[in-house]
């Protein structure tokens, strides 16, 4: 049954018009003069370019539009890409009554309030996504009952500014502030996925200004804040990443026809507008010159002859130096001058990054702005890693041209042969068998997460926020436990343990934390745990730091325990590096799962644990991955001499765009190998899996009271900038569950786009904050394989009061 909306939720939802079907126009009609440079596959050798240069006179005939619907469904819309089908603004008095109004469509809340920190005191505003998952076509009907011709979905989403209204092609998402409009185009979903000119997911964040290196993702530096007073908003779009296999000079495009005068070049519907144009606020409405791409088809596979390298001169210029693959093209603004190589492209592949062997160009955007003001001008005033590749002059108009490169991941990419294979050496990968049942054909395996110990080797450190009550129980073992750890860290303390001898044998202190993780252990008796991060925190004493390690350490290894860790932002405080920290838990370490992880990528302890059979049974052959866990460094606070445009110093780092690449690689090598052996995998070729790391990605905060399962008792403090974790992950659509600590107080899941985002809920008490009434606590996933091929996540948690007891008990993943 639906839940009724908030009573003062209001939506502002676009008055859609249907998309027109492509027009069947003859070659290079429209009003727009053209210089056009194509790259064509022949032989292996080159790429042959046709270049064609003329005036032509429009053609309006043939104006037949299609019904194309837009579908609004409570259910989850499941089409054969993931892919945004429809955008709306909500607006209500609090933030749980806008979220829970984008879910009662059956959408998803993107990113930021678009109100946020305004003194005003204006409702909160968020912008909602209906957000497609994937379905795979495991049965030859195409995938799936919807009628790809009758669906929309977004084509482009553009800022513009200095602006009256939308271009005309495109309807009006958004117009929050004077002359600032959010664009949207929509076309059918059968041409978008021919073509594969779609939007594939959508972000809105308080950061414009870092490098994001990300092929595929254009972010805006337009501020979209509603009111004067707020706080930034910015946002972001994701497009399939495919190479350039043509080019088109436009010289007469106006602001109205600018994103869609390429749209009537030959052959139809594989012609697109640069990723960006923008205008500085200096420059009125003019003629523009305008560089169209050209993209292949969405069946194209194989090896292709690409753009590789791009560079524009003005016309008396001469071209760079060039390879025989070099053409060039003169308008009577600038020239083009193309370089074009053969690309090898993965013929299995149905994903939104595309899976080459050799790096390619893969967006172009330009920028305008006066003559006084390109003296000034840098790629640093724009969001996103861009190459200037040349400049050209209309007046008073100076316009930049940029380019941006896609390039095969190195780590995991065998550059000898065709596709990418990766390297499963001992830092990224190692395996643990799951538990087979004694009488019955299924499998098992007990993961306990243990987040935000925090600590600092001073077992007597008192409690931040102590309990209202500790059982005698874990009082008397703190007071041992507090013995030994001083002993071990050569304390002059003559204390020994005891009541009688022991002063803070009732008081809550460090030592307590340590014996509820010993109770949690031996009650459980997991097959596997994780550290979760902020293990430990002390400042600025080696000594006590490694001791502080040892001490979570020991736990796991005198028990025979597998387990693994990763970091949280406090790890690192006391004097040893990650690096230290990593040999620690490695060297001497017989059941440690910790791995370094490739050493040219962001962090330290990216890596994976495979879960493998213990024997032959309908799950595979023994020795068969069954289930896979993935784990990530989230770093700890931003390092502002690397961003120094973040607003706010004091703010999280974000996983790097190589991790993110990392996993991809590693998650889609996975897919290839499991699919070919037919190994007990999902209809896409995947083992579920699962991903811990400590910080979490901003996805967490959108979360609302009809999406949470759990409690939520602090906001979540999340990364800075959205990197795109969330986004790779729908796209992948191997890993089903992500687990982090760092919000102590928070212990909910939250299911969005068929991954469940979890928080572990703290266990530390000493230098962990926490809150009285709020129980410490831990959790525990299972993962099992049953007699008929099925299998399911469950999770639970078990309270610091009586450990005994099984809480919260949920299913997260079922088939």
């Amino acid at each position: 049954m639906a839940t009724p909306l908030p009573t003062d939720a209001t939506y502002v939802e676009t008055d859609f018009r249907s998309p027109r079907r492509t027009k069947r126009c003859p070659p290079f009609s429209g009003k727009y003069r053209k210089a056009i440079i194509g790259g064509i596959a022949v032989v292996v050798v080159a790429a042959v370019i046709v270049l064609i240069v003329v005036l032509a006179t429009s053609d309006d005939d043939d104006n037949e539009s299609a019904n194309v619907s837009v579908i609004v469904a409570d259910e989850p819309l499941v089409l054969p890409h993931v892919a945004v089908a429809n955008l709306t603004m909500a607006s209500a008095a609090s933030t749980d009554d806008t979220l829970d109004a984008c879910v009662q469509r059956g959408w998803i809340p993107t990113g930021v309030d678009w109100a946020a920190a305004s003194a005003s005191g204006s409702a909160v505003s968020y912008l909602c996504m209906q957000q497609s998952t994937q379905r795979v076509d495991t049965d030859g009907d195409g995938g799936g009952t919807v009628n790809l011709d009758d669906l929309a979905v977004v084509r482009r989403i553009v800022v513009v500014s200095e602006a009256e209204e939308c271009p005309s092609t495109m309807q009006t998402v958004s117009n929050p502030s004077s002359g600032v409009f959010v664009c949207a185009e929509y076309v059918a979903a059968s041409t978008a996925f021919e073509t594969q000119q779609y939007v594939v997911d959508l972000m809105t964040t308080t950061e414009a200004f870092y490098n994001h290196e990300t092929p595929g993702w254009i972010t805006w530096p337009t501020d979209l804040k509603i009111d004067a007073d707020a706080s930034g908003v910015y946002l972001s779009a994701r497009y399939p990443v495919r190479p350039i296999v043509g080019l088109a000079v436009l010289t007469n495009a106006t602001a109205g026809t600018i994103y869609s005068a390429c749209n009537e070049l030959q052959p139809l519907g594989q012609w697109e507008a640069p990723g960006f144009m923008l205008k500085s606020s200096a420059i009125s409405d003019s003629s523009d010159v305008l560089v169209c791409v050209q993209r292949p088809n969405g069946n194209a596979t194989g090896a292709s002859s690409v753009l590789t390298v791009l560079n524009v001169v003005l016309p008396t210029e001469p071209c760079p130096e060039s390879t025989a693959n070099a053409t060039e093209v003169t308008s009577d603004q600038i020239k083009l001058c193309a370089e074009w190589g053969l690309v090898d492209f993965d013929p299995t592949s149905n994903f939104v990054s595309s899976q080459a062997n050799s790096s390619f160009v893969a967006e172009l955007s330009q920028y305008q702005t006066t003559e006084d003001g390109a003296a000034s001008f840098t790629t640093s005033t724009l969001p996103g890693d861009w190459d200037v590749i040349g400049n050209g002059s209309t007046g008073d108009v100076r316009t930049f041209f940029l380019t941006r490169r896609s390039r095969p991941f190195a780590s995991l990419t065998n550059s000898t042969g065709t596709g990418s294979t990766v390297s499963m050496d001992n830092e990224v990968s190692s395996s643990v068998e799951a538990v087979a049942s004694s009488s019955t054909d299924e499998l098992s395996f007990r993961v306990l997460q243990i987040a935000d110990l925090h600590i600092s080797g001073d077992p007597d450190h008192p409690c931040a926020d102590s309990p209202d009550t500790i059982r005698d129980s874990i009082l008397a073992a703190a007071s041992e436990i507090a013995q030994q750890m001083r002993e071990d860290g050569n304390s002059t303390s003559s204390t020994v343990a005891g009541e009688e001898n022991d002063p803070m044998y009732r008081e809550c202190r460090e030592a307590v934390t340590i014996a509820f993780l010993d109770e949690l252990l031996d009650i459980e008796q997991p097959d596997f745990v994780v550290f979760t991060g902020d293990n430990v925190q002390q400042h600025q004493d080696p000594g006590m730091h490694k001791l502080s390690m040892n001490t979570f350490i020991a736990r796991v290894e005198s028990r025979r325990i597998p387990w693994c860790a990763v970091y949280g932002n406090h790890d690192a405080e006391g004097g040893l590096s990650r690096e230290d920290m990593l040999e620690l838990m490695i060297q001497g370490k017989q059941y440690s799962h910790v791995k370094y992880g490739p050493r040219d990528i962001d962090g330290v302890g990216n890596y994976e644990v495979n879960v493998v059979a213990p024997a032959n049974g309908p799950w595979g052959e023994r020795g068969s991955t069954v289930f896979r866990m993935y784990f990530l460094d989230s770093h700890a606070l931003i390092d502002t001499a690397v961003y120094p445009s973040i607003n706010d110093a004091g703010d999280y780092d974000w996983i790097k765009e190589s991790q993110i690449e990392f996993y991809r690689e590693l998650a889609l090598s996975h897919i290839a190998e499991e699919a070919a052996n037919n190994n007990s995998v999902l209809p896409n070729g995947s083992i579920p899996a699962v991903m811990y790391y400590h910080i979490p990605v901003p996805e967490y905060g959108l979360a609302s009271p009809l999406t949470r399962v759990g409690t939520s008792h602090e906001s979540v403090f999340s990364a800075a900038v959205n990197s795109g974790l969330f986004s790779a992950l729908v796209e992948v659509g191997d890993v089903k569950a992500t687990f982090v600590g760092h919000d102590h107080i928070n212990d909910y899941c939250y299911l969005r786009q068929g991954v469940q985002l979890c928080y572990g809920g703290g266990i530390g008490l000493g230098k962990a904050y926490g809150q009285t009434d709020v129980e410490r606590r831990a959790r525990v996933l299972e993962w099992k394989f049953y007699a008929n091929e099925t299998r399911t996540m469950r999770s639970w948690q078990r309270h610091f009061s009586d450990p005994t007891q099984i809480q919260s008990l949920e299913v997260l993943y079922s088939e």
